[in-house]
């Protein structure tokens, strides 16, 4: 690695120039050139080791403890990480390739309320049972939260109404 030191300065030079740090086959160049490579590598890695982990077909030091906590807090919903790690590598995939990719926020929005409001309806459907939630059945931790707090608010019949609303009405924005 070289150095290239900072030119003396004669006092009135405005432009200074700054150490420059390279490596004889330009490294941190190249590296900069291929991160959207190395990041599309990265999440298609994370989405089928988290996807094979949460399946039961592989385990690890780093996948158990991973796909126990989704599994806890998010229960059958757990599987939405996988893709949404894809959807990542999709992303950088058609940047790389030079497409303008533009995420429209409102419908990404949507679809995240939309999934918690699914989480709490898992809950109940499983009978918001919170051993059972921990142990990551229906809509995990998430789900019964969200369905409790609902359901001590306006009530039993009450939160079933909401989150079947909020279902539907932001799968309309979120799906349209």
């Amino acid at each position: 690695m070289t150095v290239k030191p900072e030119k003396p300065s004669s006092g009135n030079d405005q432009s200074v120039d700054r150490p420059s740090f390279e490596t004889g086959f330009g490294l941190p160049e190249t590296l900069l050139r291929h991160v959207d490579d190395l990041l599309i590598v990265l999440w298609i890695a994370v989405a089928i080791v988290s996807f094979l982990g949460l399946v039961g077909l592989t385990s690890g030091t780093i996948i158990d403890p991973l796909t126990s906590t989704l599994r806890t807090w998010l229960g059958w919903g757990a599987f939405l990480i996988p893709v949404a790690f894809a959807l990542l590598a999709v992303i950088f995939y058609r940047r790389r390739l030079g497409h303008v990719v533009q995420i429209p926020w409102m419908q990404v929005i949507a679809i995240e309320v939309m999934v918690f409001a699914l989480l709490g309806l898992m809950a109940i459907v499983v009978g918001m049972n919170l051993p059972d939630a921990e142990a990551g059945s229906g809509g995990g931790i998430v789900g019964w939260g969200i369905s409790r707090f609902l359901g001590d608010i306006v009530g039993v019949v009450g939160r079933v109404i909401i989150l079947i609303l909020i279902v539907i009405v932001t799968g309309l924005i979120g799906l349209s």
